[in-house]
């Protein structure tokens, strides 16, 4: 059979078992005790963005309007910063119940590569073992063709150029924000004439806290949102995990005594 029709099987395969839905909703590879978890966090999640969207439609969405007007963002730039700021919250409650659920499965030491490597490899020598492969096949032929796929794929300049903006952007946005309410209100010219040197002490303590503060949101988004959309929905960074899986595999093949497989996570009780 044409390798290049086995191997877009393979792809399918990997891309099915550690699709969005699989790992997340569905979640077959977790026992009934982890999805019970499972779907008591998301049932909290949903719970606590709920009450925060009634109290952001009864009180916090004013508090932010006039945050912005005071500022002297209005117009388009106020309802799309007014959005930004809103959502904070909701992205940070989603983070933190996604990163809960990667944590139910056995393999998540660090984070989603982690989590999907165990089902690559599971399918990837289910893979080998069906098409009844050498390991001479998979050094000289399927690693390399593997790899020129990933440089084919990273010739995409769209795809590259995503792959480096996205994780500056999602870390920086909250610090460039925060340096234009700043600018804005340095210059407005009420400001000036009311302000002294304590009140610019303090609003310079509290501008260093906010860049702070906004700076780890950030970090945390990418690490919980934008990493995990990444590997789902890149076909290039599937491809870069199943090449660290050949690569393991065929050390593995090297030593007869090991087998080829990832241990568990250990928890605490262990």
């Amino acid at each position: 059979m044409n390798f290049l029709f086995l191997f877009s099987q393979l792809q399918k395969r990997i891309k099915a078992r550690t699709s969005f839905y699989t790992l997340f909703i569905s979640s077959p590879e977790l026992d009934d005790k982890s999805n019970n978890k499972k779907r008591k966090c998301y049932g909290l999640a949903a719970a606590i963005i709920f009450i925060y969207s009634v109290l952001l439609f009864l009180n916090i969405g004013n508090w932010i309007r006039s945050f912005l007007g005071l500022a002297g963002i209005e117009g388009v730039a106020g309802v799309i910063m007014g959005v930004i700021i809103a959502a904070i919250p909701i992205i940070f409650i989603a983070g933190i119940a996604i990163r809960y659920v990667i944590r139910l499965y056995p393999y998540s030491y660090n984070g989603i590569f982690s989590l999907v490597d165990p089902f690559i490899m599971d399918e990837f020598r289910g893979w080998i073992r069906e098409n009844q492969y050498s390991s001479n096949a998979v050094e000289y032929y399927i690693l390399p063709f593997v790899q020129e796929e990933i440089k084919e794929k990273r010739r995409n300049p769209a795809i590259t150029f995503l792959e480096k903006v996205i994780p500056s952007f999602a870390t920086n946005l909250p610090i460039a924000i925060l340096m234009i309410l700043f600018v804005i209100g340095i210059a407005d010219s009420g400001f000036r004439e009311n302000i002294n040197e304590d009140l610019l002490n303090t609003i310079t303590i509290l501008f260093l806290q906010l860049t702070i503060l906004v700076t780890v949101i950030g970090a945390f988004f990418y690490k919980s949102i934008i990493e995990l959309l990444f590997f789902i929905f890149s076909e290039t960074k599937k491809l870069r995990r199943l090449e660290q899986i050949i690569y393991a595999y065929l050390i593995q093949m090297d030593s007869p005594t090991n087998t080829f497989s990832i241990p568990p996570r250990k928890t605490k009780r262990s």
